[in-house]
């Protein structure tokens, strides 16, 4: 019965931050300046980005897999690009990378270089080539869209590969 109480309060909770941040978004439409102009899509991405952390630690999912599914539900809540949330998606894209550099042991990585280069090379490669090759065949052509298309999305395979070997605890275990 205790849990039961618990998940009612949890989900209540949750409810109440999303009709603040929904009332939030009405109040901008209404009282809209040019300061507050983006107020909603920030509130609303970061409840989102803290709810796929909490639904991840209930369930046990990769929390960036869940932020991605969470991403999607935002822009069906209406959040657009801006300027502002390119900004922090940088942020949290540079920080990813500097906590993933964080975690390499060189020693580790000596013993096992040709594992470790292989490893690191078809986590890029593989997206890579297959996102080129994609869309190079649906434009009809090999342009640089596509090439740079594959260079992006396969450096972003690099931290959420990262992300899903950190949260099920692989990343520690030997190659």
């Amino acid at each position: 019965m205790r849990r039961f109480q618990k998940v009612v309060i949890e989900v209540l909770a949750i409810a109440i931050v999303l009709i603040f941040v929904l009332y939030i978004r009405k109040l901008e439409i209404e009282f809209a300046t040019e300061e507050y102009e983006h107020l909603y899509d920030i509130l609303m991405a970061g409840v989102l980005i803290v709810l796929a952390g909490y639904v991840s630690l209930r369930t046990g999912l990769s929390t960036s897999i869940l932020e991605l599914l969470f991403g999607g539900l935002g822009r069906l809540l209406g959040i657009t690009p801006t300027g502002t949330l390119a900004f922090l998606a940088e942020i949290g894209a540079i920080m990813l990378m500097f906590i993933a550099g964080t975690e390499i042991d060189i020693n580790i990585l000596k013993k096992k270089f040709k594992e470790s280069m292989l490893l690191g090379s078809l986590i890029f490669l593989v997206p890579f080539t297959t996102l080129t090759i994609t869309h190079a065949v649906w434009k009809g052509a090999l342009t640089h869209a596509s090439i740079l298309l594959g260079i992006a999305l396969g450096a972003t395979s690099v931290a959420v590969v990262y992300t899903i070997l950190y949260d099920i605890l692989i990343l520690y275990s030997p190659l």
